[in-house]
Formats: structure tokens, C-alpha cells, sequence
């Protein structure tokens, strides 16, 4: 090998071995590199170590509203950062962040509430990590609160619940840019985590909070109570709407089981403690209905029910309950059952069957007074279409059905229709049947409900009346002068001379059309003063000169003669007239020229004086406030009244502008109605509200231009009405007409001559008059005169009347009203009207009347009987005899005052060997409620020492729940 080929191998080696030295320099500085970064990464998860050790060690005990509080304090501090927030999420009206804590340097400052629209927490609830480490008001320069706070770095994470559903958010901002984002990263996830926890959780509280005070306003609402009794420790609690129930107050106290056995009515406790220890013994459930006995004494009707919850082996443990309050069920029941006992009482008092045809079946239900009245009995008649049908007479049948199938198809108006039925006895009696169809809970209407009232007697009456107004008529037709009948403000009957008189050509072209059409309205009021005295029995016959209007418009002057007559059972009045146009003629023609002459002079000495007072006793004596201004708004004339309500001085404001005069606000409406009149050149009204000397005053305020002679405008004139108390009167009138108007009452308003004014709705339903058919007579129509006169004797007399009154309405029914009559006077005690209140008592009159017959059939029957006969209230604590017989003075010997002044005369009457064997049956009869029994013989010692067996049987009034009775036979 030569020395060329060494050096070349040494030069190589050489090559190599630097090769290898800077490789190994390199990879040494690697390693130190790696090994610093993996001292940092250490240092860092032990510096995340312990801020994560801090703020779980921090808030570890909180729960609730103190955890989020505690969070925010604790992430401020431990990472260094400005602000910490936790707020929850809120839909409407708008979507926006209401914070639940806010740590400002470590301390808690107030809550907020901001939009979410153009906040970096928008952009955060839609990641699971948001973060701008700077500059994040310059990328939402709209979120002011950032400028406020000076936060320049912002970091988030949404709060979610375990389905993921975003609800929250959890934020951290800073006045310098953030650092170590990766380690905020990780610590947020950890605790949002926990955030969203806490806040779900206090979400699940708030809805379980709210339903539980819904839970306890129904309970409260329904009157139903709710108790659990645990069966091993013996707890029980009740509901606040128990406690209510029981008469307690909610939370007073502690309760238990013998509480509510306690409460329980001693006659009731024995049956509802039995049913709950079956329930406990074997059964699932109970359910029972009782009385309880409140601590006021008060008595309270309740329905219970509970289930019994059992464990593995099938004891019970758990008893869970309800009450519900069913006092007011219990009392509407009872006067349901009444209702319909006095509705009964009152169909057959006053003569009306009912029936019920369901027209989907064809079925009809007859009720026992429908037939009664064509003298069957219960049973007699089957309960079907076909006996109706059966029972019309041949002529009715036809027409009777169509009308019903009519009206079944299409039920228009009222069901109304008169037939004949076939009575029992063969005759035939003429009913007048009225129905309306009944609409079912599901919008049908299938069940036609009518009543049935023989009329009969009425037919056969108006018979009568016609054979009679038939004669009359022949003799009225024949009259060579004008007769008409007047009745309730028509004209009810005309002759044909008095239709010739008229310009008719026939009779039935004013029959029918009210009277006062063909009377001049010249003589309206004294006609209408007539009439009254004559309906009120002032005279008998009236005789007066009138003028009438005929059918083209023309006038007739006529002589009336007229007298008070009665038409179809009402008030009418009989008139005759006679044409005496001729004998009118001359005397109108002098009367027309001596009126002229005397107008023409009197309308020249008034214009005259008008002249020279005009503007004196405008400005000088108005009772209102006047003036007169310029057209640019200078008061140029005031009255005194005007410097009067404003409290100005006399002339303060001539030459001013209301500027000048009055406040702003009052100086603008002023003007501005100014413009208004002179815009348009025309006399306007205003309603103004001003500031005058003695308060806000309203006025109305009339104002016109007033031109000079040459007729351009000068000023503008204005005169006020202060309307201040009539505006007061108005709201009095419209509340008193409220009270009016909707009366339980009948209410009328009668004028001082005794005629009808006004009248409510009431009124009118009670005696089936409309107003128009009561305007200008008097009560007499329906009161009768002898009652209208007496109510009358009382009011002139006190001024005021209390009583009952027979009535008959419009359709000839009688009625009982209990009448209250007084005189309304003005502020100087003068008369100004009367009113009448009317309520209808018939039915109660009635039902009154049936219970006295009743009683006194009961009494008679009682004291005919030969055994003793004896009521008495007795409970536990009291005994009160209330009646014995005759037959219980003449069996035992004591006197019916001694009895009821002391019970215990009949136990100590009782033989020795017998008293107590008595008395224990007796008290057991006491305390066994309604069903039980008592049945007991003995033997009692008279006053004279004879001794009688006695066979004693008691039972409880149904009804009453203290109330026996009791019949003892020798």
C-alpha cells in the first residue's frame, strides 16, 4: 500500500469521525431540548394539579345557589383571570344570558342580563370551547358590556344537560390577553361538567317547586285534603287543604291517627274505623263517605279514600289518603230534593201536567197531573205517542199532529197549539199545550219538554162573550154617529160610520193602529188625562171637543162622548163622536184674526226691547263665562263671571293673550280651538277641563266669529257652560240605571198622576206588559181599583207601601206579589215620581199554604190516635220532648207542659225492675246511628200506683238527625 492510498484513508476517518461528533452534538441538544419540555409539561400538570385540587377543594360542600357562587370566586382567583361567570340561558321574549354569579378580582358583584345577539357567548354556546385570547371588543364592537369591563381575552363552554341540551354557559374574561388557553381548556370541561349539573339540578327543584304549589291550589281550589300515615313510626301528615278541612290551621300542631279518628262524628267513628281496618287486615283500598265535628263545633260532610301499600311479605306499612269536602254537595242535593218537592207541589197546585216526547224514539212520558186532568190515574194510560194521538178528538187529530210533526222538523218560535182530548168520563175537554226542545250535554236537541193546562172553562166563556158582543155589535153598526173602543193605546173596534168620519172605506184600515194617530197632537195630553181619570174612576162618562185626523192627513173637529167599559177582561173606554166642522169653521176664523193682530204687536215691543238689552245683559248678567277676543287672540270684553272662576281681578286680562293669562298647557287648548273656528268661519262647541278658583272644572265652550258691519270677521266670541255637576249627575244616572236594569226585581217608575213611566225587564217578564203597552195607565190595569186605590191612600198618607197584592197579567193569570211602593222626592221635598218594586210570591204562597194543610192534616191525625204518640231531639249531652198526644197524657198520666219541661218523668215512670234494662236499649238506640232499632216492652207506674204494660217502638226522622219519634201502645 503506498502513502497516496494512507493519507486518502486518514483524510476519510477524519471525515467520519466529524461527521460523528456534530451527530452526537445534535442529538445531545435534542435531549436536553426534550428534557426541558418534559419538565414543562410536568411543571404544568402539576400546576393544573393544584389549580384543580383548589377549586374542587373550594366548592366541593356547595350545592345549589352557594355553588355557582363559590365556582365563579374560586376560578377568578386560582387562574388568575379577571372575570368568572356562570349564567343560564332565558327564550323570552328574547333570547339572552341572566348570570347566576359574577366574580369580578375574587368578590361577587351584582347579576345581570344582556341579549345574546352579537356576543362572543352566541358564538360559545354553539362549541364546546370558545376562546379569544385578544382583541375580542374589536371582533364584537355591538357587546357594550366588554368596553365597560375592559375585557380585551374571553374564553367559554357551553352548560348542557345529559341529553346534551345547551341551558348555560360558563365564561372567563380578562383586561389582558389569556395564556395557557390548553390549560383553560381542560379545567372549564371539568367543571362545566359539574356547572351543568348543578344547574339542571336547580332547574328539576324550580318545576318541582312550581308543582307543588299547583298541586296545593287545586287541592285548595277542590276542597280535597290529603294525609299519609306511615304504619311502623305511627307519622302522619296532613296537607295544608286537610288542615283547612279538619277546621285547623295549617302547620299548627302536630297531628296523628287519633287526630283524625277524633275528629270524626261519634255516631260515624265506629263504621269508618271498621272500614279501614278491613282495608289494613286484607284489602287494598277503602273508600267510605262520613262527618266530622270541627273544633268551632261545626259540622262537615267527607268523603274518604285510601290504599294501603304492603312490603314483600304482604304487611302493611304505608297508608296513603284522601278527603274531599263534599258539605256544599250534601246541601245542594238537599235543596234539589226540595226544588223538586215544591215543584211538584206547585204543577198540581196550579193545574199543569207535563209531558216528554223524545222524538228520536217516539217515546212520550205523561206525568200524573197531565192524566188527572182527563181522569185517569197513574196506570191507566201507557206512556207513548199513540196515546195521545188516540185520545184527540176526530176534528184536532189531523191538525194536532201535523202541527207537532211540524214542528219537530223544524222547530221554529214557541210550541203552542190548543186541541181537544177525550176525558175519561167521554166528554171532551180543550187543552192548551206549550213545549221547547231541551238541549242535551252533547248539543242535541231530541227531548221536546211541553206542559198541559185544561182551558176548558175559558172556551166556554169566550162563547159566551162572543153571543154577546154579537148582539151588541148589530146595535152599534146601525149608530148614525162615529163608536170606537179604545183599548190599551189602540183602537180596537170602529163602526162603519166612524171609518166614513175618518176617510176610510173600511173599518179594518184603522182597527188595530194606535189611537193617537187620528188625534190631533194638540190634544194628545188632555186626551191622556181623560183617559186616566176615567180608567181611575174620576168619571163616568167625559165629554169634550177634540180634533181628529182623518186618513188623508186632514183635519176633523169632533164631539166625543166616552165612557169606561171593560173589553176582553181589560180596561177599555166606549166612545162616540159627531163632525162639527161647521160649527169650528166660524169660530176658528175670528179666533185667527184677533191671535194675528195680537201676535204682530207682540213681536214688534219684544224685538224692540231685545234690541236695546242684547249686548247689556249678554256681558253683564250671563250666568256663564263669556268674552269676547280679538282675531289675534286679545281679550277685548270679559264678564264678571269670567274674572270670577279664574280668580282675576275685574279687567286683568282685556289687551292680554291667554299666554299672558293662563298656564301654558291651558293657554295651547285655548288657541288651539281659537284656530279651529277661524280656520272654518264657523260657530264650534269644545269640552274644556281648566284650572279655576276652586279646582278642575269641565265646561263646554261654544265659539263663533263675530263679524263687523262690513261682515269680515272682528273676534271671536265665546261663551262657557260649566258642566261639572251635570257630568256627575250623569255618572249617578247611568250606575242608578245599571241597578235598574238589572234587578232581581220587577222595578217600575210611576208619574205623579199614577201612570206608568219606565219599567225593567223583570217587571215586564212578571206581568207580560211591555212598556209601550203600560204607557199611560195605572196599575189599576192589573192591581184591580180597589188595590190600586188602597196603595195609593198609603203612599199620600207615609210615602210608602209594604204589603201583598193580588196581580193579573196580561194573559189573565193570577199572581201573589210582594209589593214595595214609595214616593222618590227632589232636593226640596217635593213628589216626583213613585216607585214600585214587585217580586212574584205566588209559588211560595202556595207551597206555604200546602205545608200548613199539611200540618194541620198531621196534628189531627195524631190526636186521634188511641196509642201515645211522641217527637223528641235527643243526644248524647241533651233530651227535649218536642209533642205528645192527648193519648200519652191519658196512658201515662202526666201532662204535655210536664213532659216537655222534663224528660226524665218518663224514665222515672218506668217500673224498678224494668228502668234499667229500658235505659240501656235506649241509649244503644241513641248511639247506632240511623239504622238502628229500639223495640222494647215494659211496664210503667202510674201517679195512682196502677201498673200498665207498654209496647214501645222508636225510629230516627229522616232528615233530622237528632229527631225520633216514638209510638207506645198500653
Amino acid at each position: 500500500m503506498n502513502s497516496t492510498s494512507h493519507l486518502a484513508e486518514l483524510d476519510l476517518l477524519r471525515r467520519q469521525v466529524a461527521d460523528l461528533s456534530r451527530e452526537l452534538a445534535e442529538r445531545d441538544q435534542t435531549l436536553q431540548e426534550f428534557a426541558r419540555q418534559r419538565d414543562d409539561e410536568l411543571q404544568d400538570l402539576r400546576e393544573r394539579s393544584d389549580m384543580l385540587r383548589a377549586i374542587v377543594a373550594g366548592t366541593a360542600a356547595e350545592t345549589g345557589e352557594d355553588f355557582f357562587s363559590t365556582l365563579v370566586c374560586h376560578l377568578s382567583s386560582v387562574l388568575g383571570v379577571q372575570y368568572a361567570v356562570v349564567g343560564e340561558i332565558h327564550h323570552r321574549p328574547v333570547k339572552k344570558i341572566r348570570t347566576l354569579a359574577v366574580s369580578a378580582n375574587g368578590s361577587l358583584v351584582d347579576n345581570f342580563e344582556y341579549p345574546l345577539v352579537n356576543t362572543p357567548c352566541e358564538t360559545a354556546l354553539g362549541q364546546s370551547f370558545t376562546c379569544f385570547e385578544r382583541d375580542v371588543r374589536a371582533v364584537f364592537p355591538l357587546f357594550g358590556r366588554l368596553a365597560q369591563l375592559g375585557v380585551e381575552g374571553y374564553c367559554g363552554v357551553p352548560l348542557r344537560t345529559k341529553d346534551g341540551a345547551v341551558m348555560g354557559l360558563l365564561a372567563l374574561m380578562d383586561a389582558k390577553p389569556l395564556r395557557n388557553t390548553d390549560r383553560l381548556r381542560s379545567l372549564m370541561a371539568v367543571f362545566a361538567s359539574r356547572a351543568g349539573a348543578e344547574l339542571h339540578r336547580r332547574h328539576s327543584e324550580t318545576k318541582f317547586q312550581q308543582q307543588q304549589r299547583q298541586l296545593l291550589e287545586a287541592q285548595a281550589r277542590a276542597h280535597l285534603g290529603s294525609w299519609d300515615w306511615d304504619l311502623d313510626s305511627g307519622a302522619v301528615h296532613w296537607s295544608e287543604e286537610l288542615s283547612r278541612i279538619f277546621g285547623y290551621e295549617p302547620g299548627n300542631g302536630a297531628v296523628s291517627y287519633d287526630t283524625f279518628v277524633a275528629s270524626l262524628h261519634y255516631l260515624d267513628r265506629a263504621r269508618v274505623k271498621d272500614v279501614i281496618d278491613t282495608a289494613l287486615k286484607g284489602g287494598t283500598a277503602y273508600d267510605v263517605e262520613c262527618r266530622i265535628v270541627r273544633p268551632d263545633r261545626t259540622t262537615r260532610a267527607i268523603h274518604c279514600r285510601g290504599e294501603v301499600c304492603r312490603d314483600g311479605d304482604g304487611r302493611p306499612v304505608f297508608v296513603s289518603n284522601s278527603v274531599l269536602d263534599i258539605t256544599d254537595h250534601r246541601h245542594i242535593e238537599e235543596e234539589l230534593r226540595l226544588s223538586r218537592e215544591r215543584l211538584q207541589q206547585a204543577l198540581h197546585a196550579s193545574g199543569t201536567g207535563l209531558w216528554n216526547w223524545n222524538t228520536e224514539t217516539n217515546a212520550v212520558v205523561f206525568s200524573e197531573e197531565w192524566k188527572r186532568q182527563i181522569g185517569y190515574s197513574g196506570t191507566e194510560l201507557p206512556d207513548a205517542f199513540e196515546t195521545w194521538t188516540s185520545l184527540l178528538h176526530p176534528d184536532d187529530r189531523e191538525s194536532a199532529v201535523a202541527y207537532a210533526m211540524q214542528y219537530r222538523a223544524v222547530p221554529e218560535g214557541d210550541y203552542r197549539q190548543e186541541f181537544r182530548l177525550r176525558h175519561k168520563d167521554g166528554t171532551y175537554r180543550w187543552i192548551e199545550s206549550r213545549a221547547s226542545f231541551v238541549t242535551e250535554t252533547d248539543g242535541r236537541r231530541i227531548h221536546l219538554l211541553g206542559s198541559h193546562i185544561d182551558v176548558t172553562d175559558r172556551k166556554r166563556m169566550e162563547a159566551i162573550v162572543r153571543e154577546s158582543e154579537e148582539r151588541y155589535r148589530t146595535l152599534v153598526e146601525l149608530s148614525p154617529s162615529g163608536v170606537f173602543v179604545f183599548c190599551e193605546g189602540r183602537t180596537v173596534y170602529l163602526n162603519r160610520t166612524g171609518a166614513l168620519l175618518m176617510g176610510a172605506r173600511d173599518p179594518k184600515e184603522i182597527l188595530d193602529r194606535p189611537t193617537f194617530e187620528f188625534i190631533h197632537p194638540d190634544y194628545h195630553q188632555e186626551v191622556r188625562d181623560s183617559v186616566t181619570r176615567l180608567f181611575g174612576g174620576g168619571v163616568s162618562v167625559h165629554s169634550a171637543e177634540r180634533v181628529y185626523v182623518r186618513m188623508d192627513g186632514t183635519t176633523i173637529p169632533v164631539q166625543v162622548e166616552a165612557g169606561r167599559i171593560t173589553w176582553d177582561g181589560k180596561p177599555a173606554i166606549l166612545g162616540m163622536f159627531s163632525d162639527i166642522t161647521e160649527r169650528k169653521q166660524a169660530e176658528e176664523a175670528l179666533a185667527n184674526l184677533n191671535a194675528t193682530l195680537e201676535r204682530q204687536v207682540s213681536d214688534r215691543t219684544e224685538a224692540l226691547r231685545r234690541s236695546e238689552e242684547r249686548f247689556r245683559q249678554f256681558f253683564d248678567h250671563a250666568p256663564n263665562v263669556t268674552c269676547l277676543k280679538s282675531h289675534n287672540g286679545k281679550y277685548l270684553y270679559t264678564n264678571r263671571r269670567f274674572d270670577e272662576v279664574f280668580g282675576l281681578t275685574p279687567g286683568m286680562a282685556l289687551g292680554r293673550t291667554d299666554e299672558e293669562v293662563f298656564s301654558p298647557e291651558q293657554a295651547a287648548l285655548f288657541q288651539a280651538h281659537d284656530r279651529e273656528v277661524l280656520v272654518s268661519g264657523l260657530g264650534q262647541e269644545f269640552e274644556e277641563v281648566t284650572q279655576q278658583r276652586d279646582g278642575l272644572r269641565t265646561s263646554i265652550v261654544a265659539k263663533f266669529p263675530v263679524p263687523d258691519v262690513s261682515g269680515q270677521l272682528s273676534a271671536i266670541g265665546v261663551i262657557a257652560t260649566d258642566i261639572t255637576e251635570r257630568k256627575r249627575i250623569q255618572e249617578q244616572l247611568r250606575l242608578y240605571q245599571e241597578i235598574f236594569t238589572h234587578s232581581i226585581d220587577g222595578v217600575a217608575v210611576i208619574d205623579l198622576h199614577g201612570r206608568y213611566l219606565q219599567q225593567n225587564s223583570v217587571h215586564q217578564q212578571i206581568l207580560g206588559y211591555s212598556i209601550d203597552e203600560l204607557s199611560g195607565k195605572t196599575p189599576a190595569i192589573h192591581l184591580g181599583e180597589e188595590a190600586f186605590a188602597r196603595v195609593g191612600q198609603a203612599l199620600c198618607a207615609t210615602g210608602t207601601y209594604r204589603g201583598e197584592v193580588e196581580s193579573r197579567t196580561k194573559h189573565g193569570a193570577t199572581l201573589t206579589l210582594d209589593l214595595t211602593a214609595f214616593t222618590v222626592k227632589d232636593a226640596l221635598g217635593q213628589p216626583v215620581c213613585y216607585v214600585g218594586i214587585k217580586r212574584d210570591v205566588t209559588e211560595r204562597n202556595r207551597a206555604q199554604e200546602a205545608l200548613r194543610e199539611s200540618e194541620a192534616r198531621w196534628q189531627q191525625f195524631a190526636e186521634s190516635v188511641g196509642a201515645a204518640f211522641w217527637i223528641a231531639d235527643v243526644t248524647s249531652d241533651e233530651r227535649q220532648v218536642v209533642y205528645v198526644n192527648a193519648a200519652f197524657t191519658f196512658i201515662w198520666g202526666i201532662e204535655r207542659e210536664e213532659i216537655y219541661q222534663d224528660w226524665s218523668l218518663w224514665l222515672d215512670s218506668i217500673h224498678p225492675d224494668d228502668r234499667r234494662r229500658v235505659k240501656v236499649s235506649h241509649d244503644r238506640f241513641i248511639g247506632g246511628g240511623m239504622t238502628a232499632v229500639f223495640h222494647c216492652e215494659y211496664r210503667i207506674v202510674g201517679r195512682d200506683g196502677h201498673i200498665r204494660w207498654i209496647s214501645d217502638r222508636r225510629v230516627r226522622m229522616t232528615g233530622r238527625e237528632n229527631r225520633i219519634a216514638g209510638i207506645a201502645e198500653d
